[in-house]
């Protein structure tokens, strides 16, 4: 019997419109590991060239920052029913607090990438997040046998199975004000690089809402740790980067601005 579709929690985490980068932000919430990373990563956006669009870190650029390590488990198979050996040695790395992602092929119940949250091998259940085909991000228990067959008949088709596999590397915590004016620097946007944002409309002002929840938790961070000495934020922001504001042209404006006067609170740069 398949299980009821369960919907995420903000409070698990702040990213919906990218279930790539939603899982790059659960690691490093889920392991604390060095805040200055996550905010470093997350408290900016990446305007995407070939999309022409805002979005959020990647996994690949996540663990090509050096936040995680990466490994992947490939087994052939030609079969459906030839497949168990996997869910053992899937288990295996759950257990020791590796993240696993399952790119599939087959775009029938989702877009193209599959977290893999548990896996009861006795009972014969995965559980998995994923974006649906609607833009809904859920959590969902199948059965061993229910979930190969939504999310696994193309890679067996091919008779290789591969699943990718991240460790978070731990931080010191350590903050280099050099870096994080830079990080700001790049992140502006130019005038062009507006215009396109604009064409996208709904898409954009949903990651640019999000992403503002996202900055303030990083403000709160640089405050605390005595990196800045000032927020750059104003109490109408709140109002303007609300999903209820529909005024992209203003957000995207806002944003550019808020990015461009962080440097110029940041203190100690010779620590």
């Amino acid at each position: 019997m398949k299980g009821e579709n369960k919907m995420i929690e903000l409070e698990k985490t702040y990213i919906s419109s990218s279930m790539e980068s939603q899982i790059a932000e659960m690691m490093g919430r889920n392991e604390n590991c060095d805040v200055c990373l996550f905010y470093h990563l997350f408290s900016s956006l990446v305007f995407d060239k070939k999309k022409k669009e805002l979005r959020f870190p990647t996994l690949r650029e996540f663990w090509k920052s050096g936040v995680a390590v990466k490994r992947y488990l490939e087994y052939p198979c030609k079969s459906l029913t030839a497949i168990k050996p996997v869910w053992n040695l899937l288990s295996q790395y759950l257990r020791k607090g590796s993240y696993i992602v399952n790119f599939v092929d087959e775009k029938k119940v989702c877009e193209d990438i599959v977290l893999i949250l548990s896996i009861d091998e006795k009972k014969r259940l995965i559980t998995i997040r994923y974006k649906q085909l609607t833009g809904d991000v859920i959590e969902k228990t199948l059965l061993f046998e229910e979930y190969a067959g939504d999310f696994l008949s193309e890679n067996v088709r091919k008779h290789l199975l591969r699943f990718d596999i991240f460790d978070v590397v731990k931080q010191e915590g350590r903050i280099d004000r050099k870096e994080l004016r830079k990080h700001m620097g790049n992140a502006k946007l130019s005038f062009w690089d507006r215009k396109k944002c604009m064409k996208k409309g709904t898409d954009m002002d949903k990651v640019l809402s999000e992403w503002f929840i996202i900055f303030q938790k990083a403000i709160s961070c640089l405050l605390e740790k005595g990196v800045i000495n000032q927020s750059p934020l104003n109490p109408s922001d709140d109002t303007l980067f609300s999903s209820a504001n529909k005024n992209l042209k203003m957000k995207l404006k806002r944003y550019d601005v808020i990015l461009s006067n962080v440097p110029t609170y940041i203190t100690g740069e010779g620590e």
